[in-house]
């Protein structure tokens, strides 16, 4: 059977992904960062693995991330309850090709636990919106987007 976790879905890409730099986005969440700047930063900062950042509105349950002066990602710490005004793993990622390398064939490994802990020795950096980061990963939490943005 092929991996299901995020690092092993997006090791099943590999061969589809003709770009050196290439955007990937989680699909239970929703947050409206212009892509233009978080691609400018991504060049600033030498097509290093980048991350887009959000601040949490209260307590929820997501990865917590701290970054230092230059967006440099100091920690990212999974799951372990974010309280409102930390910075927040946004799910929209810009990597190069050699995030496939990073990751195991045949094997599941999540992106949040395995990869990104990893990367932050390497050098992982974090771009800071200010957009609201929509979380539509339970039928609840989708039912109360659904209703935030208008639809």
């Amino acid at each position: 059977a092929l991996p299901i976790c995020t690092a092993g879905g997006l090791k099943n890409t590999q061969n589809y992904v003709e770009t050196k730099n290439f955007i990937v986005l989680n699909g239970d969440s929703i947050c409206k960062v212009d892509l233009n700047k978080f691609i400018a930063f991504y060049r600033e900062k030498g097509l290093h693995h980048s991350m887009v950042l959000s601040t949490s509105e209260g307590a929820s349950d997501t990865g917590v991330v701290r970054v230092d002066g230059d967006g440099r990602i100091l920690s990212f710490d999974e799951k372990i309850s974010a309280q409102e005004g930390d910075l927040i793993n946004a799910g929209i990622y810009l990597f190069n090709r050699g995030i496939f390398s990073c990751i195991r064939e045949k094997v599941n490994s999540s992106l949040e636990y395995d990869i990104f802990p990893r990367l932050v020795v390497e050098g992982l950096y974090g771009y800071i919106t200010d957009k609201k980061l929509i979380d539509i990963g339970t039928p609840q939490r989708y039912l109360e987007a659904k209703k935030e943005l208008g639809g």
